[in-house]
């Protein structure tokens, strides 16, 4: 894949670093069905539309057989904010323009959404963030330039965390996808 310029370039990132306590255990390596695992199926998804692509989550999260980076979370399970900054400081030191972010407990998205969204982040280049059917921001499943690094940081710092309300406070676009592809994984019971 042409990299192309660093303006253009965009690093796939696939968080994966909650504790997975309501699943029972790590959510990346639960069986995907279309084959392979949720992380497979992921990377999958975000190397069609990026140039590179790396996992940023807990260290117990790490699953042993892949050959990308790996970017651990500095502070464990406070949050994917904390994964996004890693991503986005390695993004910077490497010469990318932004971070295309994905969990890795959303099954049903694809890399038809995710051109979408990388689309529509190239045309604005501003914070690009995936809503939903219900009209619901969908912060895991966004576009972060580098320039939103400082201010993540900051809010890391802060008492409140939430990158759902954050965004809403941001000059940011949005790309609408269907409700079921934004459909997180969390217990058995949603398998």
């Amino acid at each position: 894949m042409n990299t192309g310029n660093v303006k253009d370039r965009i690093l796939g990132v696939v968080l994966c670093g909650g504790k997975s306590s309501r699943m029972g255990s790590n959510k990346s390596l639960l069986p995907h069905s279309d084959g392979g695992r949720f992380i497979d199926h992921a990377i999958d998804q975000l190397q069609a539309v990026c140039a590179e692509v790396c996992i940023a989550g807990a260290a117990n999260e790490k699953p042993v057989d892949l050959n990308h980076v790996f970017l651990h979370d500095n502070v464990a399970f406070q949050g994917p904010i904390t994964g996004i900054i890693s991503a986005l400081q390695y993004a910077s030191d490497n010469n990318f323009a932004a971070c295309l972010v994905t969990p890795v407990d959303m099954p049903c998205l694809t890399h038809v959404h995710l051109t979408t969204l990388k689309s529509v982040w190239t045309a604005n280049r501003v914070l690009t963030c995936a809503i939903d059917e219900t009209n619901r921001l969908q912060p895991l499943i966004a576009c972060y330039p580098i320039a939103t690094l400082p201010l993540l940081k900051q809010l890391a710092l802060s008492d409140d965390r939430s990158l759902y309300r954050w965004i809403a406070t941001q000059p940011h676009q949005t790309v609408l996808i269907p409700s079921d592809a934004a459909r997180n994984v969390n217990a058995p019971d949603d398998l």
